[in-house]
């Protein structure tokens, strides 16, 4: 299935979706740096840098019509949605434009699936009514519309990153509604398990060369194939601040560490940092 990224940034999205089969055909971003590394690594990809918002119908078919795109993704800003907007013309909210140029997309490309992740919050903002009108934008294209909060470290990712996820599939088609419990959970990955190795190298380099075979799947999957880690800069934190880190047990605050590792009384800007940290 032929995928079309928006807001793509330098593929991210797509790289998931190439590694579970799909073709990336095309990608938006109004970020040059971006479009660049995007379209190194989706070579054979439209890359197109441009704001949603000066796309026309006529272009959005002329770049993008002949790919018969099956699947948009992206993660367009919607936290605009509101009671107190309802009345006032939600469209025009400059926090919703963009979500309402990227279902413009879907209606004139007419994808088999669409992918929209969000902060987890927008499920519950405004006591819900953001999702239910998220939902009802979606469903009134034509989509049956299935939404739930996924954590990265349930999937192998190292990093406890929790995002809303709305996969809507076209009503015509042979699968009526996405299923998350079908997702297949992975072990957990912590931090150490994916770049362990290169504390050893404690000095700042341009380039390192790992040599060693690789103590886990994941260091494996990381590696180059040459074993080549560029731009490596190791930066420690002062001896004071370990100190404090130490005291913080998992889960834990900045509520942990002992007053005498203060010089003076603790402030809201310092505990903010801390707890921030942890």
């Amino acid at each position: 299935m032929k995928v079309l990224d928006l807001f793509c940034g330098s593929g991210g999205i797509s790289e998931g979706f190439k590694l579970a089969g799909f073709k990336i055909v095309g990608g938006v971003d109004f970020d040059a740096d971006s479009i660049k590394t995007f379209s190194h690594n989706f070579p054979s990809a439209v890359a197109i840098c441009g704001n949603l918002l000066e796309f026309s119908e006529k272009k959005i078919k002329e770049d993008f019509g002949d790919l018969a795109v099956d699947v948009i993704v992206g993660g367009p800003p919607c936290q605009g949605f509101s009671n107190a907007n309802r009345w006032q013309g939600e469209s025009k909210d400059p926090r919703n434009k963009l979500f309402y140029e990227y279902l413009r997309f879907v209606k004139v490309l007419q994808p088999k699936v669409v992918v929209i992740e969000n902060v987890r919050g927008i499920l519950t903002k405004d006591k819900g009514y953001a999702k239910t009108r998220i939902l009802q934008l979606i469903e009134n294209l034509g989509y049956v519309v299935s939404c739930e909060v996924l954590n990265a470290s349930d999937y192998g990712v190292p990093q406890n990153r929790y995002r809303a996820f709305f996969v809507a599939i076209r009503s015509d088609s042979v699968q009526s509604a996405f299923d998350f419990s079908s997702l297949k959970k992975k072990e957990k990955v912590t931090v150490k398990d994916a770049i362990g190795e290169l504390y050893k190298f404690e000095k700042n380099r341009d380039e390192i060369r790992i040599t060693t075979e690789p103590e886990s799947a994941y260091r494996k999957y990381l590696r180059s194939r040459k074993g080549i880690v560029k731009n490596h800069e190791v930066n420690y934190p002062a001896e004071l601040t370990q100190k404090r880190i130490s005291h913080v047990p998992q889960g834990g605050n900045w509520v942990d560490i002992p007053s005498s590792l203060f010089s003076n009384q603790r402030t809201n800007s310092t505990s903010l940092r801390l707890f921030c940290w942890s």
